[in-house]
């Protein structure tokens, strides 16, 4: 469901992205009543595509107290830049500028090459601070 929901943004149709936006949310509301937001970032996603913006926050927010970067910097890495993605997409940018720049200075696959090409990055892209964090690390500052 959230390859199709991210899919149908890309191609620019929003009643399809918001269907299957609105189905992902409700499979994980389901599956795990109560803690959706414990279980996967991809909920918070969800919640940030159906334009649920402070429950977007919130469960991200939520992700990250139960899933601490700190203490493994394998996975938690990786789900930490999903996170980054929510707040984005939620308008909550210096909430993801703030984890995206703490993430750049970890160990794992973001990379300012990536930042600058991935479209879930595209909602803070004309901000100066992301800019710089897209440039200015691939220099070496």
């Amino acid at each position: 469901m959230l390859i199709r929901m991210e899919t149908f943004d890309l191609l620019g149709d929003p009643l399809r992205m918001r269907a299957y936006a609105d189905s992902a949310a409700t499979a994980y509301e389901a599956e795990h009543p109560g803690a959706a937001a414990d279980s996967a970032t991809e909920y918070g996603e969800a919640l940030a595509y159906q334009g649920r913006r402070t429950a977007a926050i919130a469960a991200a927010d939520r992700y990250l107290a139960v899933h601490p970067i700190d203490g493994d910097y394998l996975d938690a890495v990786d789900n930490a830049e999903a996170v980054v993605k929510v707040y984005a997409r939620a308008g909550a940018t210096t909430k993801a500028l703030d984890l995206l720049d703490r993430l750049l200075h970890l160990p794992g696959r973001l990379t300012p090459g990536r930042i600058r090409l991935d479209p879930g990055f595209a909602p803070l892209r004309a901000d100066p601070r992301f800019q710089h964090l897209a440039t200015s690390r691939a220099t070496g500052e």
